[in-house]
């Protein structure tokens, strides 16, 4: 999002001896970051299955304390991003806290990890409906959306999650890979389509990427379809390169522009 051209700050939990190494560049890019004390970080190996990087196996090497509502402290924002990555990480007394502080924007893969010998499997969120009752944006993919809804047509699935969300503008968005997107906003359903990247290099962090370029570009008065658009193109820059995205909302527009989007 800094890249995009937002100013965002970042509240995170990391074990003491790895807060320089894994925070300092923050600072470098002029992102304010809060930082909160825990045991351990939490450390993901992801070990990629197929060539265009779309199937994985990950294994958890240790995991950080939750968040409490007492990590908000002053936070305030037009959106709070959140982004658990096992089920313990967000209860719901922090989510609803989340959600009197601005718009939940949530990515929701965290919510349906559950360990099971250091390795991750799927399954139900435990408090699906409160939870999101304090989310307005919400981001899954197929296999999460399917978890979450017990709906195997991602479609159907995408309108039932916009239906459950608690706060305005209840959108859903679905990411599938090369198979682009499922939004389901102002109670329609749209497909974005995908940008093809010729060679993938790093697919870590690319539903992240779409969804934090998404939800800059609603912020914006994008309608649903151009953020969507907007997003693809974002995804599809970050695939072609490893680490998280370090292009510019103009390298997006160039990516439109040859599209004809």
């Amino acid at each position: 999002m800094r890249s995009l051209g937002e100013t965002p700050a970042v509240v995170t939990k990391t074990a003491r001896t790895d807060r320089q190494e894994l925070l300092d560049g923050f600072g470098q890019v002029g992102i304010e970051v809060t930082w909160r004390p825990s045991a351990a970080t939490t450390t993901f190996e992801n070990a990629y299955l197929d060539a265009r990087l779309e199937r994985r196996r990950q294994t958890v090497d240790a995991v950080a304390d939750p968040f409490g509502v007492e990590d908000l402290a002053d936070v305030r924002g037009r959106l709070l991003l959140l982004g658990p990555l096992i089920a313990a990480d967000m209860p719901i007394p922090f989510l609803r806290a989340a959600a009197t502080r601005g718009a939940v924007g949530l990515d929701a893969q965290g919510m349906v990890r559950h360990l099971a010998d250091r390795r991750i499997a799927h399954g139900p969120w435990q408090d699906r409906d409160a939870g999101l009752a304090a989310v307005a944006f919400l981001k899954v993919d197929d296999e999460e959306a399917a978890v979450l809804t017990g709906e195997r047509d991602p479609e159907r699935a995408a309108v039932l999650l916009a239906e459950r969300l608690g706060h305005p503008p209840r959108e859903a968005v679905v990411s599938r890979g090369g198979r682009g997107a499922l939004i389901c906003a102002d109670g329609r359903l749209h497909r974005i389509a995908a940008f093809q990247v010729a060679e993938p290099v790093d697919a870590t962090g690319l539903g992240d990427t779409f969804f934090a370029a998404y939800l800059h570009r609603r912020l914006a008065g994008d309608d649903a379809v151009e953020a969507g658009r907007f997003a693809a193109a974002t995804a599809a820059l970050a695939l072609g390169r490893f680490g998280p995205f370090a292009g510019s909302a103009r390298d997006v527009r160039g990516v439109l522009a040859e599209s004809g989007a």
